[in-house]
């Protein structure tokens, strides 16, 4: 018995947890992007990780992680247009879009700047868009026409 598990073979296919990964990934971020410009706040139910971030970066903290798995897989050149793209987010993703104001009454207030919002929500756009690309292109995401060129067979 003891010389019969000894001869087994351990059968791990890390191909199959990395679109495991992937698929929770973006889960997490199509659930962030449903409300994009909720405040996370603590509360019961909310995990820790999450407060006091608004849910776009959550999406944008995601997709890094998104393209920390399949980094190995790019070019240099996509590697390059990823980063590109990353460090540009990163330079605005903290950045308020939210102004404090006072009306003419003396009455204090927010004022959200749209035209921000917009920007960096097409921003994150782009960026989740240049990532399901490179997935597509080297085998994460193939099209239902070509499923020979999956990491993974399903």
């Amino acid at each position: 018995m003891k010389e019969e598990i000894l001869n087994k073979e351990t059968v791990y296919d890390q191909k199959t947890f990395i679109q495991l990964r992937l698929h929770e990934l973006f889960v997490k971020i199509d659930a962030a992007n449903a409300n994009p410009f909720f405040f996370n706040h603590p509360l019961p139910g909310v995990p820790p990780s999450l407060y006091g971030l608004y849910n776009y970066q959550i999406a944008f903290n995601n997709l890094c992680s998104v393209l920390q798995t399949i980094h190995a897989k790019i070019n240099k050149k996509e590697r390059e247009e990823a980063e590109k793209q990353k460090t540009h987010l990163m330079s605005i993703v903290n950045v308020s879009f939210e102004t404090k104001i006072k009306d003419p009454t003396g009455q204090r207030g927010i004022a959200s700047n749209v035209g921000m919002k917009n920007n960096l929500m097409n921003k994150i756009c782009k960026f989740r868009y240049l990532l399901e690309d490179y997935m597509s292109r080297h085998g994460f995401n193939p099209d239902k026409d070509d499923v020979g060129k999956a990491i993974i067979k399903m």
